[in-house]
């Protein structure tokens, strides 16, 4: 099961399954069994899955609007938190799940707008984040497509990297440059600050050990988008994200208002589509 977003693939997959499932007979029932709690967290701080109800009830709203039983995603999703006794806006719905459910609907009354793999050149961050009263940021990103990680610059995804970058406040921007990203498909972009004092403490052990910083749970997350390459316009293009788009970073107050992502997109000459 997903723990974060179900993908596209996943969440039709499922809808055929039980449609499929259904059709067979009449008496025939499908049922979802979860176990959570409503006053659970919108996400979990140590592995940042979002919680159960959130999940399941995007992959119900999304069978109830495959389905023709609603007319969109969100009456859907306001169905299923009737049926559990919840207020409105108590199932948590972070930034990027709210894209999903509108991808809901635009898949069944117009599909994908685009069939081709993007490349990602660059991300600006606009305002430097000072995360618990650091005094710098020492950024590490993390790509993948459909659940399969993207090969990065180590220099920005290895702390022991020599050109590894710090940010400070007069930075203004954060640059991730030369990415050469290829993506198709479900496309997750996690950045995540690294505390200064963790660094030199940590860094030897991390050399001895191996350790893949992608797992390790001392970092705290700054921002995660999560999109479909088929909802976006084919060829180059600039994607601006301001801070309420953005999953943990909408809710942190220690990132300014004004912080923005800018996401820069060209054709992906190199690589094979897969719509």
């Amino acid at each position: 099961f997903p723990d974060y977003i179900p993908t596209m693939e996943f969440t039709f997959g499922l809808c055929n399954e039980v449609r499929y499932w259904l059709k067979q007979d009449k008496q025939n029932v499908a049922v979802l069994l979860y176990e959570d709690s409503p006053e659970a967290p919108a996400f979990d701080e140590r592995t940042l899955s979002l919680n159960k109800e959130s999940r399941v009830a995007f992959l119900a709203s999304a069978y109830l609007a495959y389905s023709g039983q609603v007319q969109h995603s969100f009456l859907g999703l306001e169905q299923f938190g009737e049926l559990l006794g919840r207020e409105e806006g108590q199932i948590a719905v972070v930034p990027s799940q709210t894209l999903y459910y509108r991808y809901l609907d635009d898949i069944r009354q117009k599909g994908f707008t685009n069939r081709e793999p993007l490349l990602l050149d660059c991300i600006f961050v606009h305002t430097i984040p000072l995360l618990f009263g650091s005094s710098n940021c020492r950024p590490v990103l993390e790509i993948s497509c459909n659940g399969k990680p993207v090969k990065l610059d180590d220099r920005y995804t290895d702390i022991r990297h020599p050109k590894h970058p710090v940010f400070i406040a007069k930075d203004e921007i954060m640059v991730f440059e030369a990415l050469g990203a290829s993506l198709w498909g479900d496309v997750c972009i996690t950045c995540y600050h690294v505390a200064d004092g963790f660094v030199k403490n940590e860094v030897k052990k991390i050399n001895a050990l191996g350790t893949d910083m992608a797992k390790r749970r001392e970092r705290f997350p700054i921002f995660r988008i999560c999109f479909h390459v088929g909802f976006l316009t084919p060829g180059g293009q600039m994607q601006r994200l301001k801070k309420d788009d953005l999953d943990f970073a909408c809710t942190n107050p220690h990132i300014a208002g004004d912080f923005a992502v800018d996401l820069m997109f060209n054709k992906d000459e190199s690589a094979q589509g897969e719509g």
